[in-house]
Protein backbone atom coordinates (compact mmCIF):
# COMPACT_ATOMS: atom_id res chain seq x y z
CA UNK A 1 0.00 0.00 0.00
CA UNK A 2 1.10 3.50 -0.98
CA UNK A 3 1.32 6.18 1.74
CA UNK A 4 -0.41 9.08 1.33
CA UNK A 5 2.58 11.55 0.97
CA UNK A 6 3.93 9.32 -1.18
CA UNK A 7 1.54 10.50 -3.29
CA UNK A 8 1.40 13.73 -2.51
CA UNK A 9 4.60 13.61 -3.74
CA UNK A 10 4.50 11.79 -6.52
CA UNK A 11 1.72 13.85 -8.17
CA UNK A 12 3.61 17.18 -7.44
CA UNK A 13 6.90 16.03 -9.12
CA UNK A 14 4.69 14.38 -11.92
CA UNK A 15 3.26 18.34 -12.62
CA UNK A 16 7.17 19.37 -12.57
CA UNK A 17 7.92 17.37 -14.87
CA UNK A 18 5.19 18.29 -17.14
CA UNK A 19 5.90 21.75 -16.84
CA UNK A 20 9.95 20.58 -17.49
CA UNK A 21 8.69 19.14 -20.86
CA UNK A 22 6.81 22.01 -21.84
CA UNK A 23 9.15 24.36 -21.11
CA UNK A 24 11.64 22.30 -23.05
CA UNK A 25 9.62 22.41 -26.05
CA UNK A 26 9.08 26.08 -25.83
CA UNK A 27 12.30 26.98 -25.57
CA UNK A 28 14.08 24.73 -28.27
CA UNK A 29 11.69 25.67 -30.75
CA UNK A 30 12.07 29.58 -30.21
CA UNK A 31 16.08 29.37 -29.90
CA UNK A 32 16.42 26.34 -31.64
CA UNK A 33 19.25 25.46 -29.65
CA UNK A 34 20.03 22.46 -26.70
CA UNK A 35 21.74 24.32 -23.81
CA UNK A 36 19.26 26.61 -22.44
CA UNK A 37 16.41 24.29 -22.82
CA UNK A 38 18.55 21.93 -20.84
CA UNK A 39 19.16 24.53 -18.09
CA UNK A 40 15.32 25.69 -17.44
CA UNK A 41 14.75 22.18 -17.16
CA UNK A 42 16.84 20.89 -15.30
CA UNK A 43 15.78 24.12 -12.66
CA UNK A 44 12.26 22.66 -13.13
CA UNK A 45 12.99 19.26 -12.19
CA UNK A 46 15.36 20.20 -9.54
CA UNK A 47 12.55 22.57 -7.87
CA UNK A 48 10.69 19.23 -7.80
CA UNK A 49 12.68 17.35 -6.22
CA UNK A 50 13.06 19.67 -3.89
CA UNK A 51 9.17 20.13 -3.15
CA UNK A 52 8.60 16.47 -3.18
CA UNK A 53 11.24 15.63 -0.11
CA UNK A 54 9.49 18.87 1.45
CA UNK A 55 6.44 17.49 0.88
CA UNK A 56 7.26 13.94 2.02
CA UNK A 57 9.06 15.05 5.21
CA UNK A 58 6.13 17.70 6.24
CA UNK A 59 3.66 14.92 5.82
CA UNK A 60 6.24 12.64 8.16
CA UNK A 61 6.52 15.46 10.88
CA UNK A 62 3.29 15.91 10.71
CA UNK A 63 2.22 12.48 11.21
CA UNK A 64 4.41 11.55 14.00
CA UNK A 65 3.82 14.56 15.78
CA UNK A 66 0.26 13.70 15.63
CA UNK A 67 1.07 9.98 17.11
CA UNK A 68 2.62 12.16 20.28
CA UNK A 69 -0.13 14.18 21.08
CA UNK A 70 -3.13 12.25 19.57
CA UNK A 71 -5.93 14.85 21.46
CA UNK A 72 -4.34 17.66 20.18
CA UNK A 73 -6.20 20.58 18.38
CA UNK A 74 -9.61 17.90 19.12
CA UNK A 75 -12.33 18.56 20.90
Amino acid sequence: MVSNQFKKAAVDMAGHLIVAGVVFGLCYWWFNRMDFPIICSAIIIAGGIKNSIMTFNYEKRCRQEDSKNPHQGKE
